[in-house]
């Protein structure tokens, strides 16, 4: 394949009596056209994938960057705390804690608790607004394109817990 231009010469009583042609293999820029768009379905394949897997797992799912900022959530995380999704991201681990206090008996617990986070990577929380709820919540440090960040699931093990007291009693 090849691309053609041509630039009139006129002559010097400005009549055009030739041009002058330009010819080039753009056989291997198609290739990589292709290869692009190619690249750029997968990419969109995968994101689609990511999303739909995010958007249907229970447990609410949260990446915070190297300052406790939420960079992405899913909506089971936002269902689960009561937050607007729209204001999920950019959530700072204090807004996050102010937000939970509310829901909780002691929210300076909460609060240090979350603290020692890198000591306790998993642990129980029980939240005792509008309905009583134990969530377990796991922690893993994780590396981000801007330095260490954090994984963070929360999982509602109150139907569980409440199993598990059923069957002592």
């Amino acid at each position: 394949r090849s691309d053609v231009d041509a630039v009139p010469l006129p002559d010097g009583s400005n009549e055009v009596t030739s041009a002058l042609l330009f010819c080039q293999d753009v056989k291997e820029r198609y290739a990589e056209a292709a290869e692009l768009r190619r690249a750029r379905d997968a990419l969109a394949q995968e994101r689609y994938l990511f999303e739909t897997t995010l958007a249907n797992i229970q447990d609410g799912v949260l990446l915070l960057d190297p300052e406790s900022r939420v960079v992405l959530a899913n909506q089971a995380y936002a269902d689960m705390f009561g937050i607007d999704p729209a204001h999920v991201r950019g959530l700072s681990r204090a807004g996050f804690v102010a937000h939970v206090a509310s829901f909780v008996d002691d929210p300076l617990e909460f609060y240090e608790r979350l603290e020692h986070t890198a000591e306790r990577p998993s642990d129980e929380f029980s939240l005792n607004r509008p309905t009583h709820r134990i969530l377990r919540r796991t922690w893993k440090p994780v590396e981000l394109s801007e330095g260490r960040g954090s994984l963070v699931v929360w999982h509602d093990i109150t139907a569980e817990k409440r199993l598990a007291e059923a069957r002592e009693r």
